[in-house]
């Protein structure tokens, strides 16, 4: 494999563009199911849980955070505009009940307000851009009093 293959697939899988973004998305989901419901158990989510997840990606696990508990209010973030495009049609129920938005953001400069959810979580991003402790530090501002 050459460079230019290496180099592409980084790009896309930090921010997903142009013609290969749903290709990018989808195979991601198969990658990570696990994970996402590993993260999913130990987040013990519970009724009235207002849950951030940073990079989303298609939004394709959202649906199973509501399997859990239907009861909850979700906001994903991406700083992939076909990302959070797809994401907003996939769950577009849940979008129109109230319960789930989605955000064309970076993960430095979330569109939320201090104390807007208590739980957050975030897989296989943190190592495209932000520093640790810059996600950290934001995180704790968005998390209210009962957040993890």
């Amino acid at each position: 494999m050459s460079e230019e293959f290496f180099k592409v697939s980084a790009e896309q899988l930090r921010q997903p563009h142009g013609d290969l973004a749903i290709q990018v998305g989808e195979k991601m989901n198969e990658i990570n199911i696990h994970i996402h419901h590993n993260t999913f158990e130990t987040l013990h989510i519970s009724t009235n849980d207002s849950i951030l997840e940073i990079g989303m990606g298609n939004g394709f696990f959202v649906k199973d955070l509501f399997e859990i508990n239907p009861d909850i209010t979700y906001v994903g973030c991406d700083f992939s505009e076909k990302m959070v495009e797809e994401s907003t049609k996939n769950n577009a129920q849940l979008i129109a009940d109230g319960k789930a938005t989605f955000h064309f953001a970076n993960a430095a400069k979330l569109p939320l307000h201090d104390a807007a959810v208590n739980k957050i979580f975030t897989i296989n991003t943190l190592y495209f851009g932000i520093t640790q402790q810059t996600f950290y530090a934001n995180c704790i501002g968005y998390c209210n009093q009962k957040g993890n």
